[in-house]
C-alpha cells in the first residue's frame, strides 16, 4: 500500500484531469484575505459534494471550521470527520483530501509579516514537499 502522502498526491493528479476540482487552493472557491497585527487570515466558503486537496502547509498554525461538515484525510490524522464548529492545529508538512458533506467555511490564521497575498502564500505553502 502507498504511503498516505503519495496517495494524496495520486489523487490530485486525477483531480486535476477532471472539470470543476479543486487542488492547491486554486482559486475555484471564494476566498477572503485579511492582514492585521503579523497575522494572516483567510475564510474560504466551499460547497457541499466537492472533493479537494490543499497546499502543502509550510508552518503549523490553527485552522477553525466556522460552518459545515466534511470528511478530511491527511498523513497526521488519518481520516476524520468534522463537524463545526471546529478547531484543529495543522502541523507543518500537512496536505489534505477534503470531502464537503455540508457547505462549509474554513478559517486559518497564520503568523507572517507579510503584507500581500502572494507573498504571504508563497511564504507559508507550497506544491512540493
Amino acid at each position: 500500500m502507498l504511503p498516505i502522502k503519495d496517495q494524496i498526491l495520486k489523487l490530485e493528479k486525477i483531480l486535476n484531469t477532471m472539470p470543476d476540482t479543486a487542488t492547491n487552493g486554486d482559486g475555484t472557491y471564494p476566498v477572503e484575505h485579511y492582514f492585521h497585527g503579523g497575522i494572516y487570515t483567510r475564510k474560504i466558503s466551499i460547497p457541499a459534494g466537492v472533493l479537494l486537496t490543499t497546499y502543502i502547509h509550510k508552518k503549523s498554525h490553527p485552522t477553525v471550521l466556522l460552518t459545515g461538515k466534511c470528511f478530511v484525510y491527511d498523513e497526521f490524522n488519518k481520516q476524520q470527520e468534522l463537524e463545526a464548529p471546529q478547531l484543529i492545529f495543522t502541523k507543518a508538512g500537512t496536505k489534505r483530501v477534503i470531502y464537503v458533506i455540508e457547505d462549509c467555511i474554513w478559517l486559518t490564521m497564520h503568523q507572517t509579516n507579510k503584507l500581500t497575498v502572494e507573498e504571504a502564500e508563497k511564504e507559508l505553502s507550497t506544491l512540493d514537499y
